[in-house]
């Protein structure tokens, strides 16, 4: 039973992370969920190739290699703090990313870009340490946060997710 509390809390500690840094870099996220069995899930807005190609199209390499950087230093920072290897979901996400860039033209190297996504997650982590720690705790409490719930614990742990949308977007 012992064994069973301590894989939950970590995973609840590693979806905070991933749920916290993504929500300030103003990626939508839609679920995280942790299971006693120390299983768990963070689901959020996903990033494409068309997503990409639209930054592309319109001279915005710049921005849509911030972009992937984020989505990577969400993968990414799940692991930091642990002692075990990064899951393998992460790594996949990882992955993901570097191609989807390569798909699209993007020159900068794997390496780089996971160098560039790592140093995102370190150092969002080291000025959210408190944040991450509360939320991981909500989670516990609950086992899932979910819609409305899950936006407004999320805003009220780490800020106000930044806003995206220019004047012409939907919402603005």
């Amino acid at each position: 039973m012992h064994q069973q509390r301590r894989w939950r809390l970590e995973a609840c500690d590693h979806e905070s992370k991933h749920a916290g840094l993504l929500h300030c870099t103003a990626i939508a996220v839609s679920c995280v969920m942790v299971g006693d069995d120390g299983s768990g899930s963070c689901q959020f807005e996903p990033l494409t190739a068309d997503d990409l190609h639209i930054l592309f199209d319109y001279d915005r390499a710049q921005i849509a290699l911030d972009l992937v950087t984020d989505y990577i230093g969400g993968a990414l920072v799940g692991g930091l703090g642990s002692q075990g290897p990064l899951p393998y979901a992460d790594r996949q996400a990882v992955e993901k990313y570097c191609g989807l860039w390569s798909e699209v033209g993007g020159t900068t190297a794997h390496i780089m870009l996971r160098a560039k996504g790592e140093l995102k997650a370190l150092k969002w982590l080291m000025y959210h340490q408190a944040a991450v720690k509360s939320f991981a705790r909500q989670i516990d409490a609950r086992g899932t946060l979910s819609g409305k719930e899950l936006v407004q614990r999320l805003t009220k742990t780490f800020g106000p997710a930044p806003t995206t949308a220019g004047p012409y977007e939907k919402g603005a």
